[in-house]
């Protein structure tokens, strides 16, 4: 699956956040593409292409403003990690 990742650069954590994200979407046997501006910055090398012709491509968009750690709560459920 082709996954469109559009991400705010300017979120301190971006710069971590999408590297990672990338290499966890390839070893999973996805295809990350990112906006060329976004690529280019982060000096990620994957697809990449102008973000207006970005979500046309894929298959699958994901937008992240990238103020926080991402990760799925393992053996209990969200709500039951936020009491």
């Amino acid at each position: 699956m082709r996954i469109g990742l559009v991400v705010n650069r300017a979120k301190p954590l971006a710069r971590r956040f999408v590297p990672g994200l990338c290499r966890w979407l390839r070893s999973r046997g996805h295809e990350p593409v990112l906006a060329t501006s976004t690529a280019r910055a982060f000096k990620v090398d994957v697809e990449s292409m102008p973000s207006a012709r970005l979500v046309h491509r894929v298959d699958l968009v994901v937008a992240s403003a990238a103020t926080a750690p991402c990760s799925a709560p393992r053996g209990s459920s969200a709500r039951a990690r936020s009491r």
